[in-house]
């Protein structure tokens, strides 16, 4: 199938809000145009992606929660601990899909400055994701790689686009504070 044909099964696929199948379109989209994309096509893997990864993010946050509720010895901790970490195997998966796609055919492929920049962020983002559910190590690398991609996207964004442009006001000076756990 062609990167456009890709493309309208994921606008239908957005019309459905079926997002797991929109960001597999996308991803089919991005792979057959070897990483050059639209503004619109870039629009919509962003969308995909983050409804898919926000579904997770919010589930694992839930059983967080319960988790946190619970007695040690209450017979219900250990299916929510098995739940969680199937979440969090799931979000990681889903994650490092997207930082893959990011690190391998869209930041090195980007034409321009606004697109690079918006993929950095994104990138940044989804490794701020993984830093949430990671253990401590894990979490302080992804913390510190997280802020290293903000600091460039914003140093590109700061040199190369307008001030009042929407993705450099969306760059990382705007973004949550990231701090890396010494």
């Amino acid at each position: 199938m062609s990167a456009s044909n890709h493309v309208a099964m994921a606008r239908l696929a957005e019309q459905a809000e079926r997002y797991t199948d929109m960001s597999f379109e996308m991803r089919k989209a991005i792979e057959a145009s070897a990483g050059i994309i639209s503004e619109d096509e870039r629009n919509l893997f962003s969308v995909a992606y983050k409804n898919v990864v926000g579904q997770r993010r919010s589930s694992w946050r839930a059983m967080c929660g319960i988790e946190k509720k619970l007695n040690e010895g209450d017979p219900k901790l250990s299916h929510v601990k098995t739940y969680k970490s199937r979440i969090e195997n799931e979000l990681t998966e889903l994650c490092n899909e997207v930082l893959s796609i990011l690190n391998d055919l869209l930041i090195k492929n980007a034409v321009d400055s606004c697109s690079k920049v918006f993929y950095m962020k994104m990138k940044g983002d989804y490794l701020r994701y993984l830093a949430e559910i990671h253990k401590d190590s894990e979490s302080k690398d992804s913390i510190n790689n997280a802020a290293d991609v903000y600091k460039e996207a914003w140093e590109i964004s700061t040199k190369e686009l307008e001030p009042t442009h929407p993705i450099h006001l969306a760059s990382p000076s705007t973004t949550p504070s990231i701090t890396s756990k010494s």
